[in-house]
């Protein structure tokens, strides 16, 4: 007679096929989203364009042009998404399911001309997956409480956070996704964020919006190269395509609270010194050094005053926490700064 029972641990074909369309579902959530936000200025412009009564024949003709041009993006976005999960503040997840020896064959076929990359990417994915096969039936959220894992799943991803001791080599942000490369400064892993720059729609209002901030943030690097401080991220080359500093540890869950606002109250003194005023406070861009140390970073929504004037270089972004202190009343850049200091990092609530 037949042993009939099924071998422990072995999934079926019923189960298989029910991973398969869950990671497929994972895969296309998060490929959407990001997709939806860079596309958005195109799909503000053809609303404008379709919501017209009389349409010109230049407005007929703009319209087709700039459907095609979103059409075209969208397509290549979503390839890049569905092959690179960046979970926020989360190291490169090679997706997609197979030998954790070599790089999806899709992968394979993109890269072919490129042997030396494909050989980075095949050594990235051994160090990562080590002997799993697929992210879901082998569990690839290790260490992470189930309620976290389920929001994650529902969010779109569909593997957690790596902690950073076991990821190796630097990494590269760049038009909204990031990618690893074995590349090293003097030995040590950086970060490189490279400026967006949109060469088909440069006057949408993103654009000038992201042109802005590169170029605050490439002033302030700038001052900051040349003027280290130990509790601000450490920048290795700044220039106007792209500036590149250490590489921080960013799980808040390990901050000391009291150590923090102690530390960071001395950074913005500093800051204010050479007339940066960070005013995007939030525990979100701070990160720990290599060595231990808190650090702060991101800049782009940070402005630049001149010392002798108090008027400012360049203006910060108008985004939330700049909007909130001219609401309660603050007029000078200190006041602005200060303001936004003393209500996200010290919680006090005007």
């Amino acid at each position: 007679m037949k042993n009939t029972r099924k071998k422990n641990n072995q999934p079926n074909n019923k189960t298989k096929k029910n991973t398969k369309t869950m990671i497929n579902k994972c895969m296309e959530t998060f490929a959407d989203k990001n997709v939806k936000y860079w596309t958005e200025d195109y799909t503000k412009e053809i609303r404008k364009l379709e919501k017209k009564k009389i349409k010109t024949k230049e407005d007929e003709k703009l319209l087709t042009k700039i459907k095609k041009q979103k059409i075209s993006q969208t397509k290549s976005l979503k390839k890049q998404y569905k092959l690179f999960n960046c979970n926020i503040n989360c190291k490169n997840t090679i997706l997609e399911p197979g030998t954790p020896n070599e790089i999806p064959k899709s992968m394979q076929r993109e890269y072919h001309n490129h042997k030396e990359l494909i050989r980075i990417y095949n050594n990235q994915r051994k160090s990562i997956f080590k002997n799993k096969t697929n992210v879901l039936i082998d569990n690839f959220y290790e260490k992470t409480p189930e309620k976290t894992k389920n929001k994650l799943i529902k969010e779109g991803a569909i593997s957690s956070c790596l902690p950073v001791s076991q990821t190796a080599g630097s990494t590269i942000y760049k038009d909204g996704g990031l990618i690893k490369t074995n590349e090293t400064v003097n030995g040590k892993p950086f970060f490189r964020k490279v400026f967006y720059v949109d060469l088909i729609n440069p006057n949408s209002e993103r654009s000038i919006r992201l042109s802005q901030a590169a170029n605050a943030e490439y002033k302030i690097a700038s001052i900051l190269i040349k003027n280290p401080y130990p509790n601000i991220v450490t920048f290795y080359e700044v220039n106007e395509k792209y500036i590149e500093m250490e590489e921080l540890n960013t799980n808040t869950t390990k901050f000391n609270k009291t150590e923090v606002i102690e530390i960071m109250k001395k950074v913005k003194d500093y800051l204010q010194s050479l007339g940066i005023m960070y005013i995007d406070w939030k525990i979100d861009n701070i990160g720990i050094s290599k060595d231990g140390k808190y650090k702060l970073f991101d800049f782009d929504v940070s402005g630049l005053i001149d010392l002798k004037t108090n008027e400012w270089i360049v203006e910060p972004l108008h985004f939330w926490s700049y909007n909130k202190a001219i609401d309660n009343g603050c007029t000078t850049p200190q006041e602005i700064d200060n303001f936004s200091f003393d209500y996200s990092i010290l919680g006090i609530k005007k």
